[in-house]
């Protein structure tokens, strides 16, 4: 019989709830007489929020180095890392959304500018090339069912040429695995999202 596993207790969490609390309720009582220290307790309870997301959002990053790591990942796992690439390159709001019946997408986000872009991924072992069969599910898939402007399929392996034209001519990025492994081991400013080294 498995043991089952003991979820770790994180005893701040009370504690910053409570001190919340407080600080609200203080500045809520301290408006009406003193305005000055009402505005103080305001920024130093904001300053406390941006704090713990932060901690958070670098919990959870998941920092990998070469694509043998991706490769031993779990599925879910290696959409997460491929996730946290995409928050290192700039893109904001991005949330992995792959499981059964993900309509060809496994991660969403936006660029600077707002607009959505999609991202498939698809972690094949080095030999296994992604065909145009999958780039053709995705094209449609994001364009039609998703309305949005951009899509990037990210693979750890490579993609045949049929794959690569398609994908050049509806304006689909390709990433491929020699691509994945230079943004992995440079960061993000090695390679842009064009295609192009910087």
């Amino acid at each position: 019989m498995r043991k089952r596993r003991r979820r770790r207790t994180r005893p701040y969490r009370p504690l910053i709830f409570a001190a919340l609390v407080a600080g609200v309720l203080s500045a809520a009582s301290a408006a009406q007489r003193h305005p000055v220290a009402a505005v103080l307790i305001a920024t130093s309870l904001a300053a406390l929020v941006s704090w713990i997301r932060h901690r958070v959002q670098r919990k959870r990053r998941v920092r990998i180095r070469t694509l043998d790591q991706l490769l031993a990942m779990s599925p879910a796992r290696f959409e997460q890392a491929i996730a946290s690439l995409f928050r290192e390159l700039g893109y904001r709001r991005v949330r992995t959304v792959g499981r059964s019946g993900d309509l060809a997408v496994d991660i969403e986000c936006r660029d600077a500018e707002g607009r959505p872009l999609m991202i498939q991924c698809k972690r094949y072992a080095p030999g296994l090339k992604v065909g145009s069969r999958d780039v053709q599910t995705f094209v449609g898939m994001i364009f039609m069912h998703h309305r949005a402007d951009r899509g990037v399929f990210v693979a750890t392996s490579s993609f045949t040429k049929p794959a690569v034209g398609l994908a050049r001519h509806q304006g689909i990025e390709l990433i491929d695995g020699r691509r994945l492994a230079t943004l992995l081991v440079d960061g993000p400013a090695a390679v842009s999202l064009e295609g192009e080294a910087v």
